[in-house]
């Protein structure tokens, strides 16, 4: 178990490993930081190929605030929050800056070209892929990006008491097997950057 103590804490990719909990004490907030800005970057969006064929927001996961690609047994839980904005951070009358992307990165012109143009950015919040046996429980995310949630071939999944207050998609599902959502608030509020 990985415990977040209250506090707040700009990261940039956070990956998974299987058999890791990622805990979020009350009062804890991981927020997405600035590309370049804070002295990083997420990691680098994935080769995109199935460009021009599928959405290819469902092609670039590796980019995202949390990632995971085939990994077993792995949760989040708490009751902190993830944000994809400034909020946590902005002073009084500072506009709200979504960090997390609402868009993808650049679109390749064929599909073995890398999935960007030499610079890119986060733009979901947590991807997981082709994962097995995955809890998330009682955190809240705030702006999410292009999806807060995107899991994509996973199975075996818990979901309970999850807040999801973003401008795009909250949750995207796409190929899962044995799926459980209880409780969860999905807010979807169009909001003007």
């Amino acid at each position: 178990t990985v415990l977040i103590p209250r506090g707040i804490y700009g990261v940039y990719t956070l990956r998974m490993q299987s058999d890791v909990t990622l805990h979020l004490e009350k009062g804890a907030v991981l927020r997405a930081a600035r590309p370049g800005a804070e002295g990083g970057n997420y990691d680098e969006p994935e080769v995109n190929l199935f460009a021009g064929i599928q959405d290819h927001g469902h092609s670039y996961l590796a980019n995202s605030l949390i990632y995971g690609r085939e990994l077993h047994r792995i949760a989040i839980t708490g009751s902190g929050v993830l944000d994809g904005s400034n909020y946590h951070t902005r002073q009084k009358g500072e506009p709200l800056e979504y960090i997390l992307n609402r868009w993808d990165p650049a679109f390749p012109a064929k599909r073995s070209e890398k999935g960007h143009d030499g610079s890119w950015f986060g733009n979901k919040g947590i991807a997981l892929d082709s994962c097995e046996g995955i809890v998330l429980t009682d955190f809240t995310f705030l702006i999410g990006g292009h999806f807060a949630l995107i899991l994509s071939g996973c199975k075996d999944i818990w979901m309970d008491r999850l807040l999801v207050d973003t401008a795009r998609d909250a949750l995207d599902l796409d190929g899962e097997h044995r799926l459980d959502i209880v409780l969860m608030q999905l807010v979807k509020l169009m909001r003007d950057g």
